[in-house]
This record gives structure tokens, sequence and C-alpha cells, in this order.
């Protein structure tokens, strides 16, 4: 049985649908990220996770025990938000004993777990200050800490990183993947950058308009998206029409013969949708890359160790290649005929459903 068990859980605030027929099963331990933009009901899983907001279908299990409709207080959950949520009359040692006092804890092992927790973040000799006095990233390790001193089931962030700049961000984000996995703790992570979401996950869950597109390992939602608004979202891909001629693994591009790498199963011929990412092109041939479409270049963007080439294909159909390394040394002049070479393994069949659109 897993962990975490959130089987067809439903919310809707009015007319409006947040989400619908939500399910996730997390394992102990692993860690896991709602990936989605603003409004694809995200945080509203996490809330009903939590116990802020009630389902209105749908159950939520953890460790074995049903807390669909038990107080948030009685579901052993640890919460970092994006605003850090610190009190500000309480020193640091004080928010993070906060949980602890109210659990009835006693004081010695409040005091040992409050330096405990002081360590694991990195803060041992803050305990004394308030949170005004503490940087943003401070202030986001505290709130960690106060969420986890309380030894939670789960553990539940809601966008912590956001607010954060750029490169603090980035190692507060090394620092929490290395305590969730150090605690074995399971956590659920809410977040619109993708990035994160593949940096730090087990594996992630990439939503749109209140319905699941996709659950899958980081490389897996990367390289093999199911659907359109999977393939545009998680990292930048060329999405572009095709036919399927055969269950064979062929396909056609306005006439250009295409291939997969493998057979097709429970597919029928007609019109379809295929995905591919620019650093999968080459604009010479290579080894393996069986597959070419002719085009010409539109113009060409250099960024150092990239160089970004926008070509249009058949049909006045544009797409992108990404070179890398010693191939951005000559570049294409814009307007010049080129040739796309790519693996098979490098176009991905998409679904026809795109929830998104």
């Amino acid at each position: 049985m897993s962990f975490l068990s959130v089987r067809g859980v439903k919310k809707a605030f009015g007319p409006a649908v947040a989400v619908q027929d939500f399910s996730l099963d997390a394992e102990r331990g692993e860690f896991v990220s709602l990936l989605g933009p603003s409004g694809c009901g995200k945080t509203t899983v996490l809330r009903m996770i939590a116990g802020f907001e009630k389902p209105d279908a749908g159950s939520v299990v953890i460790d074995g025990e049903d807390v669909t409709h038990l107080p948030t207080r009685a579901r052993r959950i640890g919460m970092v938000f994006q605003s850090y949520a610190l009190f500000p009359n309480l020193t640091v040692e004080g928010n993070i004993a906060f949980g602890l006092k109210v659990a009835g804890v006693a004081k010695a092992e409040i005091a040992a777990r409050v330096k405990e927790m002081l360590e694991l973040i990195g803060l041992p000799k803050l305990g004394g200050r308030y949170p005004v006095e503490l940087s943003g990233g401070q202030q986001q390790r505290v709130a960690l800490a106060r969420a986890i001193a309380i030894r939670p089931r789960i553990l539940l962030l809601d966008e912590p990183l956001s607010a954060l700049d750029a490169k603090i961000r980035v190692s507060l984000r090394e620092e929490l993947r290395a305590i969730q996995r150090e605690l074995g703790i399971t956590a659920i992570f809410v977040t619109h950058d993708q990035e994160e979401a593949l940096a730090l996950s087990h594996r992630v869950v990439v939503m749109s308009a209140g319905w699941v597109e996709q659950i899958g390992t980081p490389p897996e939602v990367y390289h093999t998206p199911r659907t359109p608004f999977v393939a545009t979202f998680v990292g930048t891909a060329n999405v572009l029409p095709c036919r399927i001629e055969d269950v064979a693994g062929r396909l056609s591009f306005h006439g250009a013969p295409l291939a997969l790498d493998h057979a097709l199963t429970g597919v029928t011929g007609g019109e379809a949708m295929m995905a591919l990412r620019p650093e999968a092109i080459a604009l010479a041939p290579f080894e393996g890359a069986t597959n070419r479409l002719d085009a010409t270049v539109r113009d060409v963007t250099f960024l150092g160790p990239v160089a970004r080439v926008r070509v249009v294909l058949a049909g006045e159909i544009e797409a992108l290649v990404d070179l890398h390394g010693e191939a951005t040394r000559i570049l294409p002049e814009p307007g010049s005929a080129s040739v796309l070479y790519f693996r098979p393994e490098s176009l991905q069949l998409l679904d026809r459903r795109d929830r998104a659109g």
C-alpha cells in the first residue's frame, strides 16, 4: 500500500472547477512535485491533502489512515508556505518550538529538537534572533525547520522558493533536497517552475486546467511527454503535425517519411501530433540520425555555449534547433537552405487529447 493515496478527488468553488478527478500514490520517502501554471489546481490539491479544503468527492489516505474528513491538526502534516508565515514576536528558537509546545512535548525534548533543527538548517547560532533580523533565505530555512520539528508524516511545500532571488533559490533548493532525503520524509511540493520540479523530484505530476496531464520521473516527463501541453510546458519542444502511416511506427510530415523507434499499439492511422526537442536536432548528418526534414533558416541567435536556430519547414511551420559546442562555430545564414537530422528515438508521438487546449 502506498504511504499517501489520493483517490479521485474533485473540488469546485461555485461554478469554477479547480480539480477534476485527481489521483496520486506516493511512497514513503518519495519527493513528488505538482507542476503546472497558475490556476491549474495544484495548490488546491495540496490544501486538500493538508485538510485546509474538503474535497467534493474522493479520498485522502495517509499511512493507511483515511484522513479525508479529519481536521488539519489531526493529520500530522508539516506545511511550508511561500510567505514563510513565521511568528514575528517569536525568536527563531520560539518559532521552531511552537508546534512542539502545542503538541505537549516535554521541555527537555523541545530544547534538544530545536538544537537539532538549527544544526540541520545550518543556523546553529541564530536561535535568538527574530524573523525581521533574518534574510529571506534564512527565514525560509526556519519555516522548514518548524515544519519538520514535529516529525510529520508528510511534508507539504507550497511554492516555498518562489519569493527568493535566483541564486538563493538554487542554493536552498539543493539544501531542501538534501534535508528531505536525509530524513526520509515523504514530501509533496507545489511549483510552477519546471527546473525546480525536475531537480528536486523523484516523480513529477504535470497539471493543467484541474486535470493530471502526466505523472512520471523527471526524465520521463521531459523525454517522453504524452500530450502537447506537457511537451511545451516542460522544457522547449517543437510540436508538429504528422500523419500515422502504419502501426510499425512510420509517420510522415507533409509527405516526408519519418520513423519512430517503436511499433504502435492501440493507435490507428490518421492525423496526429509529434514532439521533437530542439537539442535533439542537428544540421549535419550524424550516426543514427535516419530522420531528416528540409528547412529554410529564418534567424540565428548566438548565446555562447548554445546557438538557437529558427527554421521554417514545409507548410510554413516554424521549428527550433539548438546547436551546442563545436556546432556553434560556423552558423548558418538566414535564408539559407538546410536539413534537420534526428534519430527515431527523439520523436515522441503525442496523445490527441490536450486538456489545456
